[in-house]
């Protein structure tokens, strides 16, 4: 089967697009996995959720979860949550974010790889499964990241913020 330059122009813009949507949905929900081991660990304190150009106050607020949301194409967020963690906490709650990505990116991968599924649905478990990847991968390395819309700011990766917690250090 041959594809023209305008089919491929065509994917190619359109996969581009899908990928503005994915990877701030799929941002978000790496965050919630971080936020829901830290609100299972302590069950009083807040939890912040990050995500995009947001403003002062909560977009979302349910209980002890607020969701700070707003424009954006990355997939940057940040989860915050007001306690003191143990190492292990930490390592859990950090672990937390990159194992739901990776989990993400197998369903999609499944998505991808179903025969029976439509194509337009293949595509999308095939644009999820690549931004969860790059997700994974960018989360899991450890190294210091820079925030998108402010580059003086940097934060640990959560696989820094793990290898930190096992040689004893927790901040970041």
């Amino acid at each position: 089967m041959e594809i023209s330059p305008v089919d491929f122009l065509i994917g190619f813009i359109v996969i581009n697009l899908l990928l503005k949507v994915a990877y701030p949905l799929s941002g978000l929900v790496h965050e919630l996995g971080h936020a829901c081991a830290g609100l299972l660990l302590h069950r009083q304190d807040k939890v912040r959720i990050y995500i995009g150009r947001h403003g002062q106050r909560p977009t979302l607020a349910l209980g002890r979860l607020e969701l700070y949301v707003g424009p954006t194409s990355h997939f940057w967020g940040t989860c915050e949550i007001e306690a003191d963690f143990k190492p292990w906490q930490v390592i859990l709650v950090s672990a937390a974010g990159p194992l739901v990505s990776c989990t993400l990116a197998g369903l999609g991968l499944w998505g991808l790889f179903n025969s029976s599924a439509l194509w337009g649905i293949r595509l999308l478990a095939g644009v999820f499964f690549y931004a969860n990847c790059k997700l994974f991968v960018v989360s899991a390395v450890p190294k210091h990241i820079v925030h998108p819309h402010a580059p003086e700011e940097k934060s640990a990766s959560d696989g820094l913020k793990i290898l930190q917690a096992l040689g004893g250090k927790v901040d970041g």
